[in-house]
């Protein structure tokens, strides 16, 4: 293994513990690049910190960040300036939203992780998970990461970083009083006024077939385990697995087993889930792909399609 550390400096980690990984890199003399807001603004920047690690002979990223931090360094690495250079990644747990971690990350603390990671005398396992690429509607470029969630996911999310961010609640805590509130409405069937799962209309294909529904939320997602350990689909290689909640949730109740279950394949009820290698979309409001938002309106669908996967080290 020949790696290089890539640290976002405007990671949650690395706003709380400013410096602490780099210094004990140092003291492993990994190489190590730190970015901050002029990288994200001018991607050139990145490129060129990636290119020099690439013209080492560097076979390994560790990357310390959360999962905007890892879909940036992706969306590079797919790009022109450095295609055709596949490092295998070893994933830190430094942003504020870390669910890619939760399936495909190492360790916990980043120092330690990385101290582990540096001394590991046994060999690596290599997961591969393949990549999201989302597409069309008024985004400049494709975007790429691993999960994608529209109406009550990106409403919830803009909710925590709207308030519960701002009073120091991240992570699980966040996540718990937000789908706590979000499922006390869905078993009381009340949900036309709440602010997260309030329905709203969606076109998508389902296997092909066009079909337009009131949603509560659609997930379409290449990772095995999701927020609070639910499970949309077992990982399957070139194929998105997909959930989606329709209204009226009537017994919606009874499909709550499923969600930590991670039923492969339900066609019936509220409650939606199939495998699906290419998904087109179109809604007004927003959506996440890995916790960054983006606009959608109904006039301009979305597409989300398979990319070539990534190798993580767990």
């Amino acid at each position: 293994m020949k790696p290089a550390l890539f640290s976002n400096a405007l990671s949650l980690y690395n706003r709380q513990y400013a410096g602490r990984i780099e210094a004990a890199a140092a003291t492993c003399g990994l190489p190590t690049h730190s970015f901050d807001a002029t990288a994200f603004a001018n991607p050139a920047t990145l490129d060129a910190m990636l290119q020099r690690e690439a013209d080492t002979g560097c076979d390994t990223l560790f990357i310390n960040g959360g999962d905007g931090t890892l879909d940036f360094i992706i969306a590079r690495l797919r790009g022109e300036t450095l295609a055709g250079w596949n490092p295998d990644i070893l994933l830190l747990r430094g942003g504020t939203t870390n669910m890619t971690h939760r399936d495909v990350g190492y360790g916990a603390d980043p120092v330690r992780a990385l101290d582990r990671a540096l001394r590991r005398d046994t060999p690596w396992t290599r997961t591969l998970r393949d990549v999201i690429c989302l597409s069309g509607g008024d985004l400049p470029f494709p975007q790429y990461g691993f999960f994608f969630g529209s109406h009550a996911i990106a409403r919830a999310i803009r909710r925590a970083r709207g308030s519960l961010h701002a009073r120091g609640i991240h992570g699980v805590a966040g996540e718990a009083l937000l789908f706590l509130s979000a499922l006390s409405a869905l078993l009381r069937g009340k949900v036309a006024h709440h602010p997260i799962v309030a329905p709203a209309p969606l076109d998508f294909n389902l296997h092909g077939q066009h079909r337009q529904e009131h949603h509560i939320f659609f997930i379409a997602t290449t990772l095995n385990t999701l927020l609070l350990g639910m499970r949309a689909a077992t990982p399957t290689p070139q194929r998105l697995g997909c959930m989606a909640l329709l209204a009226p949730v009537d017994g919606f109740w009874r499909h709550i087993p499923s969600l930590w279950r991670g039923t492969p394949e339900q066609y019936a009820g509220c409650l939606l889930r199939w495998y699906d290698h290419e998904i087109t979309l179109a809604m007004e409001g927003e959506v996440t792909l890995d916790g960054e938002l983006f606009s959608s309106r109904h006039a301009a669908p979305l597409t989300l399609t398979i990319a070539p996967p990534v190798a993580f080290l767990t």
